[in-house]
Order: structure tokens, then C-alpha cells, then sequence
């Protein structure tokens, strides 16, 4: 066989595999089409990449993250390379002239979905159905909040690191919100703590939940919520408001804190 006869067969094998296989540009493409049938006509890049991280590590969603790997550096995909496509080549999106980070779809409310049927199952279009579902789901949540705010799907259960003190002569936090059961850690090194957050008067402590159904981080300046990200598995729109209604509230320094004196954790329940 000669090194030209070898180039054509490895093209043809390279260009069948592409058929058969759902790639990363497919993904961004039937993703982006989907959130434009489910309402939702712009999206934030570096946003859309972090909670794509909670489906890409979740096994019942391998199928559709077949071709897509993990950010070496962040807990975000890596989907560049789909997003290039839509932007630059198939100009299904055009950037904020006041954001970069924010890109508006443009895409036709047909698209023959036919295409995709050598590349996914049946379920695995029904998985890229069911997460454009619940991205525009919470996206709708997030939007009509008072402050900035972030919904992740995911366990809440796992640990997280505050801390309160003041900063520059500023009160400064990162609080969590949650109706699950507190478990303390440790609290970290105040000296530690000094050095390497230039804080003063300073608290920090690692807090792991047990038996959460939803966590709200947030952070607070001088008492105004700065920002505040969510992690829970809820899908009921009526919880997710409550629970946007907790992220937005403005407590009293003793209000509903999960132990007594301590000023990281509140618990507060949905029902």
C-alpha cells in the first residue's frame, strides 16, 4: 500500500468515525438548539462551562460527554473548541457588545434532529433534552433574582470553606445556607488565616453537610449579598424560588444560625 493509498483509507476510517461518533462541536450545536426551544436565547460562557462540569462527572450522562474532557485546571468542560464552530463558523451566536462572556443564540426553530441518530441512542438524545430542560429551568430561576445569582446541579452534601472578619475596616463573609446537618471540621489556623487572606479579626472554618437537600453560598460586604451560588438536585420550581428567596434575605447576626454563636452556617427549612 502506498503512503497516498494510506492517507485516503486513514481520511475515510478519520471521516467514519466522525459520523458515527457525537462529537464536542455536536454537543454545543443540539445544546444550544435545544435552550433556544426551551426559551432561553443567550447564555454565559464561563457559566455554561461550570455547570456542564456537574452532568460531565455524573455517569448517567456519559453518553452525550463522550468527546468532551474536563478543564485541567478548573472544576469547568472544556467545550472551546464547540464554541468556535457556532460562533466563528456557523455564526449561530454573537457576543454582548458589553460582555464578552455573554453570547446571544440565533438558530433556526427547526433543525432535523436525524442527524444525531447514528451518533446517540435514544436515550442519549433524551439526555440532551432533559439537561437543556433544567438549564433553562434554573437560568429562569437565577434571572428574576435581586442579586447575582448561581444554580448548580448537584449533591450539596459535601464540605465548604468560610470565613468571617473585616478587611480594609469591612465587614467581609462567606456564609452557607442549608437545611441539612452541620458538621464542623476544623477551624483553621488564625495566624493562617491572617497571612493568607488579609483579614483581621478572623474566623475560618471548613463545614461539611449531612442530609442537605439544597446549599446556598454567599458571599456578604458590609452586609450586602454580593453573590451566591446554589448546589442542590431540586427541579421543583416552587423550591428553587424559596430557595432564591433565601439567597436574597438579609438576616440578623443570631438569625436561624445552625450552633449557637457561630457565624458561618444558618439552617433554614423548605417545608
Amino acid at each position: 500500500m502506498t503512503n497516498n493509498d494510506l492517507g485516503g483509507k486513514m481520511k475515510k476510517d478519520t471521516c467514519f468515525s466522525e459520523e458515527k461518533r457525537f462529537t464536542e462541536k455536536d454537543f454545543v450545536k443540539l445544546l444550544f438548539w435545544l435552550l433556544i426551544q426551551n426559551g432561553i436565547s443567550q447564555v454565559s460562557e464561563s457559566d455554561l462551562k461550570k455547570k456542564l462540569y456537574y452532568y460531565f462527572v455524573n455517569p448517567e450522562f456519559k453518553e452525550i460527554f463522550q468527546d468532551i474532557h474536563k478543564n485541567p485546571l478548573k472544576d469547568e468542560v472544556d467545550i472551546l473548541e464547540g464554541l468556535h464552530q457556532e460562533k466563528y463558523f456557523r455564526g449561530n451566536g454573537v457576543w454582548s457588545s458589553k460582555c464578552k462572556d455573554i453570547l446571544y443564540l440565533m438558530y433556526p426553530m427547526n433543525m432535523d434532529l436525524t442527524v444525531y441518530d447514528k451518533k446517540l441512542s435514544e436515550n442519549g438524545l433524551f439526555l440532551m433534552q432533559r439537561l437543556a430542560y433544567e438549564f433553562a429551568l434554573r437560568y429562569n430561576i437565577e434571572s428574576r433574582s435581586d442579586t447575582a445569582l448561581h444554580i448548580y446541579g448537584t449533591n450539596p452534601n459535601q464540605c465548604y470553606s468560610l470565613f468571617s472578619g473585616t478587611c480594609m475596616g469591612s465587614e467581609t463573609s462567606l456564609e452557607l445556607l442549608s437545611d441539612g446537618v452541620v458538621q464542623y471540621k476544623n477551624f483553621l489556623n488564625k495566624d493562617l488565616t491572617l497571612e493568607k487572606t488579609k483579614l483581621q479579626d478572623a474566623l475560618m472554618a471548613d463545614v461539611f453537610l449531612e442530609n442537605a437537600s439544597f446549599a446556598i453560598l454567599r458571599e456578604i460586604y458590609d452586609g450586602v449579598i454580593q453573590s451566591a451560588n446554589v448546589y442542590t438536585n431540586i427541579l421543583s420550581e416552587q423550591e428553587l424560588r424559596k430557595i432564591r428567596r433565601f439567597a436574597n434575605t438579609v438576616y440578623e447576626s443570631n438569625e436561624h444560625l445552625a450552633l449557637k454563636g457561630e457565624p458561618f452556617v444558618r439552617k433554614l427549612e423548605l417545608k
